[in-house]
């Protein structure tokens, strides 16, 4: 092999590498925000049970009061980065 073509072969191989590292980043980036998401969700299932088992529709704890706390968690999920809402 020449010169000329060792280099070619090189600078490929660096740019192999580089896309590898971009697309290993986000994917990395994907499993943060699902991760987030995850504990969202967890987080809204766990809400809505509370109120669920102390009967929300009582006076204790007015339906406004869910959807505040849901419109609260949607919104965080919303902000999670690495996917769109």
């Amino acid at each position: 092999m020449s010169d000329a073509e060792l280099i070619r072969e090189r600078d490929r191989a660096i740019k192999r590498a580089d896309t590898l590292e971009a697309e290993v980043w986000a994917l990395g980036v994907q499993v943060v925000a699902q991760r987030a998401r995850l504990r969202l969700a967890e987080d809204l299932a766990k809400t809505l049970r509370y109120y669920a088992a102390r009967e929300y529709h009582s006076s204790t704890a007015p339906d406004a009061a869910i959807q505040w706390r849901a419109d609260q968690v949607l919104a965080a999920w919303d902000v999670v980065p690495g996917q769109e809402p």
